[in-house]
């Protein structure tokens, strides 16, 4: 872990106080070593790609790194997005990022807004992914098989880019970095259904006193 001095909140549990930062891409921070090693399953699918993938050089002004989940490998991908300006009345008013080259033609895309801090994630897939014949994701169930649960059958292809601001849609679009990788990944994870191991109980036996009860 690299320490630094700046104020961000942890990538693992999200207190405000951080420790360091990862060595390696630079943008998961972290409050103690431990979060840190807590983390590394999930944020060492993508780590290295991401870090890699910094050094390419940026299509055009209106491209942004966004992340796939493919449904064929078990690492996510980090791309470029081609994210358009709508213009109305000769103003350049929202950007609209063309995920239908990744999620398809043939049916419609459903959005999910994550919220980080000031600013937004949105999370694109398949909107009849349960019904259309679409293959499990692998690289999202590599995410949900770090947690002890029931994952949810999360299929097709998966599209992440970020956005400036809180609305439904992106005003303008920006960057994603692994610590908004970490966001993502709370997402899939929250779909499913917890496996808590059942304790075996022992019967309660009367004490001495009739009205307490030692367990």
């Amino acid at each position: 872990m690299e320490r630094v001095n700046v104020e961000r909140s942890c990538s693992m549990c999200n207190i405000p106080i951080v420790f360091g930062r990862c060595k390696q891409c630079k943008s998961a921070y972290y409050c103690s070593p431990v979060c840190q090693l807590l983390d590394w399953q999930t944020h060492g699918l993508l780590c290295a790609a991401f870090t890699k993938f910094k050094q390419k050089k940026r299509p055009s002004k209106n491209h942004f790194r966004a992340i796939l989940f493919p449904v064929d490998r078990e690492e996510p991908q980090v791309i470029w997005l081609l994210c358009r300006w709508h213009r109305e009345e000769g103003e350049e008013r929202d950007q609209y990022p063309d995920v239908k080259p990744f999620t398809g033609t043939d049916t419609h895309t459903a959005i999910e807004r994550i919220t980080k801090g000031s600013d937004s994630i949105y999370v694109c897939y398949r909107g009849t992914f349960l019904i259309d014949g679409s293959h499990r994701n692998r690289s999202v169930s590599a995410i949900t098989a770090t947690e002890l649960q029931l994952p949810f059958d999360w299929r097709g292809p998966i599209v992440a880019y970020g956005g400036k601001g809180l609305g439904q849609g992106p005003s303008a679009c920006r960057d994603l970095d692994v610590d908004d990788f970490r966001h993502i990944a709370a997402l899939f994870i929250s779909r499913g259904i917890p496996l808590v191991p059942v304790l075996p109980t022992r019967p309660a036996r009367k004490s001495i006193c009739d009205h307490c009860v030692i367990l």
